[in-house]
């Protein structure tokens, strides 16, 4: 066979036939496998899109309990406001009637001296004229 050739052209047929053949076993599992990995993509980019979608709805429910939340915290600031005038006030008025309570206090005690001096001037009259408490 080696005088006539024919076993190195067995040889390069048998070579060829093997790179064809894994060519081809190549091009089926890329042909096989292809569609599947498109397939898995597609899954992949839809769930990416609907988590994705999920996510944005997620967060404009939490952007709008952020602005509800900022809506009670401006209520709460202006009812603060409004007790704090109206404690501002109280404090006012509280430091005013103590000031009167201090002068009726001081008034009460100049006519309970007032009282006691009369009363030690009708009991002198008293004394001087020899006639008895009424």
């Amino acid at each position: 066979m080696s005088e006539s050739g024919l076993g190195a052209f067995g040889a390069y047929m048998l070579g060829r036939y093997s790179a064809e053949s894994s060519e081809r076993v190549g091009r089926q599992a890329r042909n096989f496998f292809s569609p599947r990995v498109k397939m898995v993509s597609e899954a992949d980019y839809n769930e990416a899109a609907i988590l994705a979608h999920k996510a944005v709805e997620y967060v404009q429910v939490l952007d709008a309990k952020l602005e509800k939340a900022k809506v009670d915290i401006q209520t709460e600031l202006h009812k603060s406001s409004c007790l704090e005038q109206q404690l501002a006030a109280a404090n006012a008025a509280n430091d005013e009637l103590k000031r009167q309570l201090e002068a009726e206090k001081a008034h009460s005690v100049m006519l309970d001296d007032r009282l006691f001096d009369l009363s030690m001037r009708h009991a002198r009259l008293c004394k001087k004229t020899n006639t008895k408490d009424s």
